[in-house]
């Protein structure tokens, strides 16, 4: 499964991520000495009186501890500062060629998550990308306009900014953003529309 989380600054992308890391328990992922993404630890639960070492279910099964530690998941980008996902990878691995490529050779062993502006605003590839693979699902995040330029002004005094900003670049990737939105939902994308909140719920349930 693949996962593009979508939405203008300030709408939350980086806040579901880190959610998801939290709850699930995030092992950094490094190349050459800088962290490329985050593996989810996540749990399965099941049913104890259907497997044992001879019938299946997961490889290792140790007794009626039922130990089944299967990492499942990856987010992509380093999570060290406030923002996060593909915005702060290394410049060499910031091209949406990059991108894309690190997403498919992840997706050959884990879920993928990512997010990030650099995607955000662009659709033609991540259709052809998502009409290719098994499972690609756009999670939009439908934060107000009004209360993403709010955190964005928050944001900024975080990180030693004035709060003052021209907002134009703001609206205008949040209009692209509810485009895009449109032309998946047309293209008979897997889609959905959702709040922050409601995101990190509905993604932890696909991974769980």
């Amino acid at each position: 499964m693949i996962i593009n989380i979508r939405g203008t600054g300030g709408s939350g992308k980086t806040w579901v991520a880190r959610q998801l890391m939290t709850r699930f328990g995030a092992t950094p992922v490094n190349r050459d000495g800088r962290i490329i993404g985050y593996k989810l630890h996540v749990v399965p639960t099941y049913d104890v009186g259907r497997y044992n070492v001879e019938s299946g279910g997961c490889d290792r099964v140790e007794m009626q501890d039922q130990v089944c530690d299967l990492i499942q998941t990856f987010v992509l980008g380093p999570y060290e500062t406030a923002g996060g996902g593909c915005d702060n990878l290394p410049k060499i691995a910031r091209s949406q060629d990059d991108i894309e490529e690190e997403v498919k050779n992840q997706a050959a062993g884990y879920h993928v998550l990512f997010e990030g502006l650099l995607v955000s605003g662009i659709y033609g590839r991540y259709r052809d990308m998502a009409r290719a693979a098994p499972d690609f699902r756009w999670v939009f995040l439908n934060t107000p306009l009004e209360q993403c330029l709010v955190n964005t002004s928050a944001r900024r005094v975080a990180a030693g900014k004035p709060p003052e900003f021209k907002p134009d670049a703001t609206v205008d990737k949040y209009r692209s953003v509810r485009s895009i939105l449109a032309k998946a939902r047309a293209d008979g994308m897997k889609v959905w529309d959702v709040s922050s909140n409601e995101a990190v719920e509905l993604i932890a349930g696909w991974i769980a």
